[in-house]
């Protein structure tokens, strides 16, 4: 499973490349923007704070594709209905960095994973099936395992190595000419 810190590179570099496909300027709005929506989905785990179970409450309706799908259909009439003016390349940019989360977590689950009950359900409420890949790039247990600072940093290493790498390409070949 990704971390907070993959989930929004990975989002930056997604926004840059629509930005790019569709002539938007960038601006810190577009990478602040793209970095918190990517995290939303993890948002479920507030549920831990009022005592419900992880199982119960972490990766369920919030990594379905179709309920984030919705949520970006929500947003965009909301945003028009109080004229909150987004510019379509910001709006289109965060809508793929807001469904690049779900995306991500199923190539960074493994069987360990989910036989735990986390593989992630992209297409519920249509299909209650749990999606995850038998040989994941890179798979940490959930950030709340470690003890420590530095055996979080060992842990998440490998994602940072990858993940960053993936959102330069994307940014560099982004801004190319």
């Amino acid at each position: 499973m990704a971390s907070p810190i993959g989930h929004a590179l990975l989002g930056i570099g997604l926004a840059a490349t629509i930005a790019r496909l569709t002539a938007t300027p960038t601006a810190p709005t577009l990478w602040i923007g793209a970095a918190i929506v990517s995290c939303l989905p993890d948002l479920d785990m507030l549920g831990l704070g009022v005592g419900v179970a992880l199982a119960k409450v972490h990766r369920q309706a919030t990594h379905s594709l179709l309920t984030l799908s919705i949520v970006i259909l929500l947003a965009m009439a909301l945003g028009r209905l109080i004229s909150v003016a987004v510019p379509l390349g910001y709006g289109l940019a965060w809508g793929v960095a807001l469904l690049s989360h779900p995306l991500l977590d199923v190539v960074t689950t493994g069987p360990r994973v989910a036989s735990a009950g986390f593989g992630i359900p992209l297409f519920w409420p249509i299909s209650s099936q749990r999606w995850f890949v038998q040989h994941p790039r890179f798979e940490s247990a959930p950030l709340t395992a470690y003890r420590s600072v530095s055996t979080l940093y060992k842990a998440l290493l490998p994602e940072l190595r990858w993940l960053c790498a993936i959102a330069l390409v994307l940014i560099v070949l982004s801004h190319l000419r």
